[in-house]
């Protein structure tokens, strides 16, 4: 089964590209979804998610990652990305 990722949050319909060093992403709706596959203890994965424009403002986004087996720390699953967008 291995490691998935989970990105909401974003108005990610207006990504153009969705880039990972593991595994494959799908782009649904607003949400990115990324099965990363098998993840070594202690190994890492890059997802990098481009978008061609977002609308002014500070939107906030929600990155979780899971997994079928258990896990000794679950600490650093969850990432929440705030940043601003100007407009041109």
């Amino acid at each position: 089964a291995g490691a998935t990722l989970h990105w909401s949050g974003m108005p990610v319909s207006s990504a153009t590209q969705v880039l990972t060093t593991s595994g494959t992403a799908t782009v649904t709706g607003g949400e990115v979804d990324v099965a990363l596959g098998d993840l070594a203890p202690g190994a890492q994965a890059t997802v990098t998610i481009n978008f061609s424009s977002l609308a002014a403002g500070a939107p906030a986004s929600t990155a979780t990652v899971s997994c079928a087996t258990t896990e000794v720390s679950t600490a650093n699953n969850t990432h929440v990305l705030g940043l601003t967008v100007g407009s041109l």
